[in-house]
């Protein structure tokens, strides 16, 4: 009995070496994705964005352009302009010319999914999923109640660079953004983070901070 219970230790230590060192090599790829996130003064990336909901049989498919610089950014998204100036977030519909005036949510930024990422470890867990044709699939899972039950993160594993981003949400839709090009300006004009509405004559604005 003694000989029996030796051996399924020394099994089941065999099979959680595997495991460790796959989510070792996934710990270590978020934190230099992040890194290299947090040292980028500005980005700009260009990409796919999908959504998806099976049961309710939706998909659709946009092309955007996002620009990034600390806690701000701009986006572009199927005619819409999404701007978050660090304290405001104003949302731009060209085919009602009416702006949309709101807080900043923490969790509602789906459209900014890349501070999800920059301080993953305060609110999620990662999970090694796989590692196939130099492709790192990561998930990150919740440490509390949260809108989105998993993201999952594709990554090349040659350099960490980032593939794709899913957000998962309990409603049943699934936001994917598959990056198709990422790069990192030198400069950019502060003036892209704002939002006049000098710009837009007859712009209807609704403030939902009220």
């Amino acid at each position: 009995m003694k000989k029996l219970l030796l051996f399924i230790a020394l099994w089941g230590s065999i099979i959680a070496l595997p495991a460790q060192n796959h989510n070792e090599k996934a710990t270590a790829a978020l934190r230099e994705l992040t890194l290299k996130l947090k040292n980028s003064k500005q980005l700009r990336i260009e990409f796919t964005f999908k959504l998806d909901n099976k049961e309710a049989r939706i998909h659709e498919e946009k092309k955007g352009t996002m620009w990034l610089s600390g806690n701000k950014y701009k986006i572009l998204l199927d005619g819409q302009i999404i701007v978050n100036d660090g304290k405001t977030l104003y949302t731009y519909l060209p085919r009602a010319n009416e702006v949309q005036i709101s807080e900043p949510e923490a969790e509602g930024q789906n459209l900014s999914p890349l501070s999800m990422i920059s301080d993953y470890e305060k609110k999620y867990r990662s999970k090694y999923i796989r590692d196939r044709k130099g492709v790192l699939v990561i998930d990150l899972l919740p440490l509390e109640s949260s809108r989105f039950y998993k993201i999952r993160l594709e990554l090349n594993s040659s350099d960490n660079q980032l593939k794709s981003l899913a957000l998962y949400e309990r409603e049943g839709n699934t936001f994917t953004y598959s990056i198709d090009k990422f790069e990192s300006p030198r400069s950019v004009d502060p003036t892209l983070f704002t939002f006049n509405k000098n710009d837009y004559p007859g712009v209807e604005i609704v403030d939902l901070r009220l």
